[in-house]
């Protein structure tokens, strides 16, 4: 029994010098990237401008389609998924529905392209901004 013990209170300590080291480990490489990205920072303020500007615009590119897309279709695949249960009114009422929310889809999925493109010139002046200065570590990451 007291072997058990002492063999259960061994392997508790060991864990918890495990954890320790882990901990310490991992603190230290944080430490590391962190100052890595802060030199990064200071040499190219530029490319971490266009970094931010890619994924504020991708941000608003999913919110956009989140918001102002894909409801929509959802709302149009409900209605065509009870279509044969409408009566003949009901089914006049849903068509003139279906044609509203179309157009709002139309008129959303241009604005949307437009969206697109602005993010895909951003993303295009990141990879000659990395190309013109011979960004390494960019390229790495795959700025290229």
């Amino acid at each position: 029994m007291k072997e058990m013990i002492f063999i259960l209170s061994g392997m508790i300590i060991l864990g918890l010098i495990f954890a320790v080291f882990i901990s310490i480990i991992d603190k230290i490489i944080g430490w590391y990237y962190d100052n890595q990205d802060k030199k990064r920072q200071k040499e190219h303020p530029e490319l971490y401008r266009l970094f931010d500007a890619v994924n504020e615009k991708g941000g608003e590119c999913c919110r956009w389609y989140n918001e102002q897309i894909s409801p929509k279709k959802r709302e149009i695949d409900n209605i065509l998924k009870d279509w044969d249960y409408y009566t003949d009114e009901r089914k006049i009422q849903k068509e003139t529905e279906l044609k509203k929310l179309r157009e709002g889809i139309q008129t959303a999925e241009t604005i949307d392209k437009v969206l697109h493109s602005e993010l895909i010139e951003l993303r295009e002046q990141t990879k000659d901004y990395v190309k013109k200065h011979n960004v390494e570590w960019a390229k790495k990451m795959g700025w290229t």
